[in-house]
């Protein structure tokens, strides 16, 4: 079985390791290409609201583009919510990319497919959006963009990570990712933690002294990493 670890620990985050990454094909100082505070993106200022699709160009990519690196940002947020980003030629996923409460600023990196239609964002509460393009993938043999596939959800199994233990997930093979996948890019996120602490996302027989997410009690806290896959 092709998969990888996970663990949760308490409190302190370890110092970053290194990790398995694919080829960038091109990266570039962060462009923005969505404000929804001014209109950048848009062509008016507004929150993205509930039943509301974005659909966005993503100028300045490189011919021949296969998937893009967006750093999407939430903020003045009037309630807690998810952002959604995925390829417009693709149904809108299950998974959120991105969480938020009001009173904070959210971040994450989003690697998204592009299918010639656009990248589309929606979100559960309104909120204003800013999105960065800082690089992208060209070609399938590195990096292949697929739409969010959630692979694991220990709120609908009934089995949350516990302080220690590894769990061990299956990635390839699984919904659009092939079976000899090598790295996948995955969007980890904490729900609702009983204390603060730290997950660590690492291949299979590879344990990592690196953190992949930090929180704090009580918070929903995401964040994209790129990992090896471990027979």
């Amino acid at each position: 079985m092709t998969a990888l670890g996970a663990v949760i620990a308490p409190v302190a985050a370890p110092e970053a390791a290194a990790q398995v990454v694919p080829r960038v094909a091109d990266t570039v100082s962060p462009t923005r290409i969505l404000d929804t505070r001014d209109g950048t993106g848009v062509g008016a200022p507004g929150k993205v609201v509930p039943g509301r699709t974005l659909t966005l160009a993503v100028p300045g990519a490189a011919v021949g583009a296969t998937s893009v690196v967006l750093n999407v940002t939430a903020t003045e947020a009037d309630g807690p919510g998810w952002v959604k980003v995925w390829p417009c030629g693709s149904p809108e996923p299950a998974t959120s990319s991105l969480n938020f409460v009001p009173g904070r600023i959210a971040a994450n990196a989003v690697a998204v497919k592009l299918d010639g239609v656009g990248v589309c964002i929606a979100t559960y509460a309104p909120v204003h959006i800013v999105a960065d393009v800082s690089g992208w993938f060209t070609g399938s043999f590195d990096f292949t963009g697929t739409a969010p596939n959630r692979i694991l959800d220990t709120r609908v199994s009934g089995d949350p990570l516990t302080k220690g233990v590894e769990r061990r997930i299956k990635v390839a093979g699984t919904a659009n990712i092939p079976a000899n996948a090598a790295v996948v890019a995955l969007n980890l996120t904490v729900v609702e933690p009983s204390g603060a602490g730290w997950v660590v996302a690492y291949p299979c027989g590879q344990p990592s002294s690196s953190s992949t997410v930090n929180f704090n009690s009580g918070e929903i806290v995401a964040n994209l990493t790129i990992v090896g896959l471990n027979g």
